[in-house]
């Protein structure tokens, strides 16, 4: 998933996007140490953290995918089902 940051669009850089890496790889580490396959990351300060994107709460489950290995993606539960997005953080 690639979410342009909202600081972004009005001409304001929070962090690198070598630095949001870092930030997924940390995170991927911590994940891996507790044997995890994945961490699900939903709107809050922490996909603000991990993506720059402000998402707001919804009925539905919207969330950052983050597996221990490939690419992140994001998840949209439908029909009570979590099913991947094709975005991708780039």
């Amino acid at each position: 998933m690639y979410v342009k940051p909202l600081a972004a669009t009005v001409g304001i850089v929070l962090w690198t996007a070598e630095e949001m890496h870092q930030r997924l790889d940390r995170a991927r580490r911590v994940v891996a140490g507790h044997g995890w396959t994945a961490l699900l990351v939903t709107p809050g300060s922490d996909l603000r953290y991990f993506t720059g994107y402000e998402a707001m709460p919804l009925e539905r489950l919207t969330c950052l995918v983050l597996p221990v290995s490939g690419e992140p993606g994001d998840g949209v539960a439908a029909g009570g089902e979590v099913s991947g997005g094709d975005r991708r953080l780039g």
